[in-house]
């Protein structure tokens, strides 16, 4: 979901796939759970964000044993820096449209009845990214799609020391635990995932594993796999990629186990496109990877604010009314999750990590 590449290294193609990926989340939601179902596939656009994550940040990440302390803290405080500004303003807008919604249903009873999932321990595990360990994980409802955040930044931890092991065995070791994780999760946890999705606990921080370290693999091999970087792949992999999309229903959440390799093969074939940094195509390409994450982060928040503000069209009108009502509601929340990112990264974003970037140049400058 986020992106770390220097400009010298900046795959341009890959910042608009993330971006597109970002708005088919969007659309997946507000598909959801109406009698349109055909955006269900979807979903596992995360995996997607997870292979692209490991992709892009592995050439960051610490590989020498010596410098590894050094290399280690200044790549976590790096994500620090890049994850967290976002993360506290979709956290102030998520309490803000609670409380505004317990005024404007109550006035006089704001502060009473109050959501348990909005207590203060659970804020806490969300500002901490760490809600898809909470037990019961109800700070996953305070903003539902920093789950895969959550589960993202818990990769990074525990993929900085396995990607300095000997010849890449730790990914090697990190992909086969999140199997292990992933398998045990949807196994135990079945109640929550029929209601919710695998989106907490093992099969979460599952998922994020076997994603950040397949994408951390292709990365590594780029230029081993460049056999494979022709036409005649690229076409199987789109194809097998469509059908990642397609067969949610007939697999329910087994062919979790499938996507992120095919979405590793996916970002491997898409490398090889080369973008002028100076032609209009970079530049859409930088601003769809540049607002993915701020997109991505507000939209379930614009969703609730349309669906409290804008009258439900009825459950059994025609198909031909749905797809007009949806159609503008993606719309509307687009353009909602796009101002509020464009916010953020003015207001927010930029000016800290601005700071934080300073800080750590500052911290880890060669005679430091």
């Amino acid at each position: 979901m986020t992106n770390e590449q220097s400009p010298a290294q900046r795959f341009h193609i890959l910042d608009a796939a993330r971006g597109i990926a970002a708005i088919g989340i969007v659309l997946f939601h507000v598909f959801f759970a109406t009698p349109l179902r055909y955006m269900m596939g979807l979903y596992v656009l995360v995996d997607f964000f997870f292979v692209l994550s490991g992709f892009v940040l592995y050439p960051s990440m610490p590989h020498n044993r010596k410098k590894f302390p050094r290399d280690a803290t200044r790549f976590i405080l790096t994500r620090i820096v890049r994850l967290w500004p976002t993360l506290i303003a979709a956290l102030v807008v998520s309490m803000g449209l609670y409380w505004w919604k317990q005024y404007s249903a109550s006035k006089s009873n704001t502060f009473f009845d109050i959501d348990p999932n909005r207590s203060p321990l659970l804020f806490g595990g969300a500002f901490s990214l760490l809600q898809i360990l909470i037990p019961l994980s109800g700070a996953i409802f305070i903003v539902v799609p920093f789950w895969s955040l959550s589960a993202e930044w818990l990769a990074n931890i525990l993929f900085t020391p396995l990607a300095m092991i000997y010849k890449q065995l730790g990914l090697f070791v990190g992909i086969l635990a999140g199997y292990c994780m992933m398998y045990y999760g949807l196994s135990r946890d079945t109640e929550w995932i029929s209601n919710m999705g695998p989106i907490r606990g093992w099969e979460a921080l599952g998922r994020a594993l076997i994603g950040f370290g397949i994408g951390s693999l292709v990365r590594a091999n780029l230029k081993k796999l460049s056999a494979i970087r022709n036409d005649f792949f690229f076409r199987i992999t789109i194809a097998l990629t469509l059908w990642a999309f397609i067969v949610w229903n007939s697999y329910t959440f087994t062919h979790l186990y499938l996507v992120s390799p095919l979405f590793g093969l996916i970002i491997l074939q898409l490398s090889r496109f080369n973008i002028s940094i100076s032609s209009t195509r970079a530049k859409v390409c930088t601003f769809l990877g540049r607002y993915s994450y701020g997109v991505y982060a507000f939209h379930i928040l614009a969703l609730e604010f349309y669906d409290y503000n804008v009258v439900r069209i009825d459950a059994f009108a025609g198909l031909g009314a749905w797809w007009k009502y949806l159609m503008i509601k993606s719309v509307v929340v687009l353009l909602v999750s796009t101002l509020a990112t464009f916010l953020t990264l003015k207001l927010i974003d930029q000016p800290l990590q601005q700071r934080g970037r300073a800080l750590i140049k500052r911290k880890f400058a060669p005679n430091n």
